[in-house]
């Protein structure tokens, strides 16, 4: 979200490397968890689980891009910035194509 953008963006200008990094995933484990887990609770609709694969899938590739390429090096470099922005793309075309289909 936006908020969580611009103060990653802020803690990367002051030099919190440590703290960007711990924002983003602090974010993406919330809203896996205690979001999709309390909207489930609330939620009596079905799920469309190819939906479903074609987002795990692209979370299992951006998660474990994010744990090589920061665990090789020890920082993102940016051609690993680039390819997790090809990933989104992808994620997103794939996304368009998915509402297309069942709309």
């Amino acid at each position: 979200s936006l908020p969580e953008l611009a103060t990653t963006i802020q803690a990367l200008k002051q030099g919190l490397a440590n703290m960007a990094l711990g924002n983003l995933l602090g974010s993406c484990i919330t809203n896996i968890t205690l979001i999709l887990g309390v909207s489930s609770l609330l939620s009596f609709s079905e799920v469309n689980i190819l939906a479903v694969e074609s987002i795990m899938f692209y979370l299992l590739i951006s998660s474990l891009s994010v744990w090589y390429m920061v665990g090789a090096s020890e920082r993102l470099t940016k051609k690993g910035a680039i390819f997790l922005c090809l990933i989104y793309i992808a994620f997103i075309l794939q996304q368009i194509g998915i509402s297309f289909f069942f709309f």
